[in-house]
This record gives structure tokens, C-alpha cells and sequence, in this order.
């Protein structure tokens, strides 16, 4: 954590006081840098200042914003991106599966029973506070800010992963909180590219990226095309929080992109987020921000797909990153999730019991029923789609059309 030069904060002090003494010592560091940490060669897929994030937009079930980085073992697919918000100082970013704690997922993925903090899963892995004393490793003075890293964890300890934290509500969640909120301003930082790319032959058609989520106040939102593109565009990322694309004539096809301040416990969310096709600027806990991420790793992650069977009831249970991510209240007030996936198990009631996909229409039809089975995959293809002809006086399948063949 970095921040400009105060005179006034060289008293000794306890609480927010103290820790903010140590980040503000860091000024003497900050004289000395004059550019960003250099970030590792094997710091990828994470962007960071002059280390983009790249999507490039294909026909490809479930990746079809593809960041060519596979994070399924994260429960994340390929259409997610992390980009850690370069502050001067603060040493360099971590790997995008650390951030989302791909290491944990076997263990506490749709666990039955929520873990409990320091019990079931240690508490600074889980909640990356082992990335933030990294973060604030480079930093002169940080001390204190590690002492309340520790706290926190200590603070912490049984509470379930599957419960929002009121981090106002700890003393050292306050104090970390109030510290970074009053250096915000005073954080020197890197924007995050984003790359966007269209062409073949990952993408034989044309596309946009639209914005559809984006934090209050971000700069050069919404991000928009007159019409839909080959080639390629960029836009700059400085506000910390989360960005959602989408592309105009495939709206399926979605994207989204992560932006972590590293001083700052969990992966943020932003403080207030503009949902663009409801025309909703609401706090990032808001439940509509939620439905719609839910939805997201519904549809990005081919895993997460319903799965029906003709003859038995299946089980549905849908799988997100075991990721603890800072969200903010109607008041302001940061909330920190544990685990989104087990957050979301609680909060959408999961798993799902899904009935036997073997029930007709009791009346016969005539004619022909044709349905365009867009996302149909067949041996010898490389794209999606068919074309399927239902005979209704049966209710089967009659033929399939699957081109070029």
C-alpha cells in the first residue's frame, strides 16, 4: 500500500491510526520508484499495467469471450479474467488461479456442510490475506498492516465460508478497510488493458463487446461499438471492481473481467455497480448483481449446463469459485463472502433436483416441427448448430440437418 507523504501521521498510534502510520511511511519507497514492480514471466494469465488481458471472441461453446486461459479447475472456465490494479510499491501481481483458490476447490466445492474458518480451511488462504501481506510486502513500515492482517484471520475463526462478513463489524476488518479507503485517492496506479479480437478463424461472424456491468464512476463506460466488428478494440480499466461483457447479436456470448485492488482483503467487486441493461446503479451485494453473476458462470462454464435425462430425475449442482470477494452494502459498508460457491449454494438453495425429460404432448400434431438446435455439436464439425425436424405425430426426432454434410 502506497500513499503520499503526511507529516502529521509520524505519531505513535493504535487502530486505523497505527496502520495508516505504516502505509503512509512508505512515501520514502515511493520517491525511489518511479515505475510499477516488474511483473514475473510466469505471472500470466493475471493483467497488470503493461500485461493485458486478452479476449479473444470465438464460436466455441462456453468460450466464446476466451481469455485462452482454462480455469475450469477453479470452476471458472475461460471466459473470467483477474487483472490485479497495479499500486506502486506494492510488489508484483500473483497467478489468477491463486486469487481464485483453484488449490481448494476439490475440497470445498458444493461441500454439503459449509467449512468454518481456521477449522475446516485455513483462513488467509482461503480469504487471500496471505496475498495481501505480499501485496503490502514491498511497502516500507507495514508492520502494523501485517499485525492486523493477522488479527483479521484470528477475528475470523469458526464462522462459516458460506456467510457475508461485515468487515465494519471486526476491529481489524475496520481498521484495514479504513486505512485503504482513506489512501485511495493517494494510490498511485497502472490502468489494466483489455484487449478484444475478432477474426477467423476462431470467429467466422461479426461481434461487439458491450459493456453490461461496470463499476460507478469507471472511466470510458459504457463501452459500446456503433456495429458489430472484425478486428479489434481496447479499453483501459482503472477503477477496481467487476466489468461484464456481452456481444449485441449473440447475447449468450459473455466475458468479464475481474479489476483487484491488492491492498484490499477478497477480490473486489466495486462499491456500486451499473447494471446497464436494467438501467440499475445499485451496491454491489445488491441481489441483482448476484443473480446475474450466478447466471454468468451458468452459462460460461460448460460444466454448469443442466444435464436432462429421459427416463430418471438428475441432479443439478452448479460449481463457482471458492473465491472470497469484497462486496459493498446500500450504506456503504464492505462485505466480505468467504467462498462465493459456498455463498451461492446457500443463497440459490442448490443442488437442484431436475424430473425426466421423457414427457409428449398427449395430442398429435401434423405437419412438421422444426427447431433450430443452435447449439448442437456433431462429429466432423467445428461449429455449433444443426437443424432438427420433429414428426408430431409421434413427438421424435425426425431428421437432422447438420451442414456443410
Amino acid at each position: 500500500m502506497t500513499m503520499n507523504h503526511n507529516p502529521t501521521h509520524r505519531h505513535r498510534a493504535h487502530g486505523p491510526a497505527r496502520v495508516r502510520t505504516a502505509l503512509l511511511a512508505s512515501v520514502a519507497l515511493l520517491a525511489a520508484t518511479a515505475a510499477v514492480a516488474a511483473i514475473p514471466s510466469d505471472a500470466a494469465p493475471v493483467g497488470a499495467g503493461p500485461q493485458p488481458v486478452d479476449f479473444n471472441l470465438t464460436d466455441d461453446q462456453g468460450r466464446w469471450f476466451d481469455t485462452g486461459q482454462d480455469l475450469s479447475a477453479a470452476n471458472a472456465g475461460q471466459s473470467l479474467a483477474v487483472a490485479v490494479l497495479p499500486r506502486v510499491g506494492t510488489g508484483s501481481p500473483v497467478a489468477t488461479t491463486d486469487l481464485l483458490n483453484a488449490d481448494l476447490a476439490k475440497q470445498l466445492t458444493n461441500a454439503p456442510v459449509a467449512a468454518r474458518m481456521g477449522t475446516g480451511v485455513d483462513t488467509a488462504k482461503l480469504l487471500n490475506l496471505d496475498q495481501l501481506t505480499r501485496a503490502v510486502g514491498g511497502v516500507r513500515g507495514v508492520g502494523a498492516a501485517r499485525s492486523l492482517v493477522s488479527q483479521l484471520s484470528s477475528e475470523l475463526k469458526g464462522r462459516p465460508i458460506d456467510t457475508p462478513v461485515a468487515l465494519s463489524s471486526l476491529p481489524a476488518g475496520k481498521a484495514l478497510m479504513s486505512a485503504a479507503a482513506e489512501a485511495d485517492d493517494d494510490l498511485a496506479s497502472v490502468p489494466v488493458t483489455v484487449n478484444f479480437h475478432v477474426g477467423a478463424p476462431d470467429a467466422l461472424g461479426v461481434h461487439t463487446a458491450t459493456s453490461l456491468i461496470w463499476p460507478e464512476g469507471a472511466k470510458g463506460f459504457p463501452f459500446d461499438q456503433s456495429a458489430a466488428w472484425r478486428g479489434d478494440h481496447t479499453v483501459q480499466l482503472t477503477k477496481p471492481g467487476l466489468y461484464a461483457f456481452a456481444c449485441k447479436i449473440h447475447p449468450y456470448m459473455l466475458g468479464a473481467v475481474v479489476v483487484d485492488d491488492p491492498v484490499t482483503p477478497g477480490l473486489d467487486f466495486g462499491k456500486k455497480l451499473v447494471v446497464n441493461s436494467r438501467g440499475l446503479d445499485v451496491p454491489s451485494n445488491a441481489d441483482i448483481v448476484q443473480q446475474l453473476v450466478q447466471k454468468f458462470f451458468t452459462i460460461t462454464v460448460g460444466s454448469n449446463w443442466a444435464t436432462y435425462s429421459p427416463t430418471a430425475a438428475t441432479t443439478w449442482d452448479e460449481a463457482y469459485p471458492p473465491a472470497p470477494i469484497l462486496m459493498y452494502d446500500s450504506a456503504g459498508s464492505p462485505v466480505l463472502v468467504p467462498s462465493l460457491d459456498a455463498f451461492y449454494q446457500t443463497k440459490f438453495a442448490e443442488p437442484h433436483t431436475l424430473p425426466a425429460a421423457n414427457l409428449k404432448p398427449r395430442t398429435p400434431g401434423v405437419g412438421e416441427v422444426w427447431v433450430d438446435t443452435q447449439m448442437e455439436k456433431f462429429a466432423g464439425k467445428t461449429k455449433s448448430g444443426a437443424a432438427t425436424m420433429v414428426d408430431p405425430t409421434t413427438w421424435t426426432v425426425a431428421r437432422k440437418f447438420a451442414l456443410p454434410s
